[in-house]
């Protein structure tokens, strides 16, 4: 792609080569906008809702003695929760995230170029927000068909491991309500990941390339949907 350039690209259907093998529906591919060694430009947005949301995501690109240039882009995103929680008088789905990015490009001659950048997120949910439809009482399969996940927890999982049982009680009384749990629920994914490209065109229409990455992900996460 064109350097400094961002855009999503949007594959359909299963994709035969390499990039997207293993997708079943296609895939979606995400260009970040990178650093640009021609000019300087800064940015800063903000947006603000309901249920106390605002986020701040900021920018800025710095060109370095014509032949380099450093990007920076960080963001803050907060918002509280929307489901309340019967027993507790909690809401369930406030959420926090926090990101930032650093990319660094050289280029030496016009067909030559490295560029290396790091990435760090944190996203944080405090409460699983859902609802719980009724009725929950387990019914038999039909004849030839398969068991529901409550019928055979309620006659083979719970009494065998002393569990409550799937009852109506479970089910939330109203919208963007649940009846809670005494379980905390939670989930928290942590991001990172260094790149490092390089190019060298050495012939028209030719180009030599090498990248070399690193990521890790770290996710935890506790949830009761049935509230049982």
């Amino acid at each position: 792609g064109v350097v400094g350039r961002a855009g999503v690209e949007v594959r359909r259907g299963p994709q035969g080569r390499l990039f997207g093998r293993n997708t079943i529906g296609g895939a979606i591919r995400y260009n970040t906008k990178g650093p640009s060694v021609s000019s300087f430009d800064a940015r800063i947005t903000g947006r603000v809702g309901s249920f106390d949301r605002y986020e701040v995501m900021g920018s800025v690109n710095v060109p370095l003695g014509g032949f380099a240039a450093l990007r920076v882009t960080g963001g803050h995103l907060e918002r509280d929760g929307f489901v309340r929680i019967a027993t507790t008088g909690d809401k369930a789905g406030a959420s926090r995230t926090d990101l930032v990015r650093a990319q660094v490009r050289i280029e030496p001659t016009p067909s030559l170029y490295m560029e290396a950048s790091g990435q760090y997120s944190e996203f944080r949910l405090d409460g699983i927000p859902y609802t719980v439809p009724g009725p929950l009482t387990p019914v038999a399969p039909r004849p030839g068909g398969s068991p529901t996940v409550p019928y055979v927890y309620n006659t083979t999982v719970a009494p065998a491991r002393g569990l409550p049982l799937y009852t109506n009680a479970y089910a939330s009384a109203c919208y963007y309500c649940q009846p809670g749990t005494d379980y905390p629920e939670f989930s928290d994914v942590r991001y990172e990941n260094a790149l490092i490209r390089a190019g060298w065109t050495f012939a028209p229409g030719l180009e030599l390339k090498s990248i070399t990455g690193w990521q890790s992900t770290f996710t935890r996460r506790s949830s009761d949907q049935d509230s049982t």
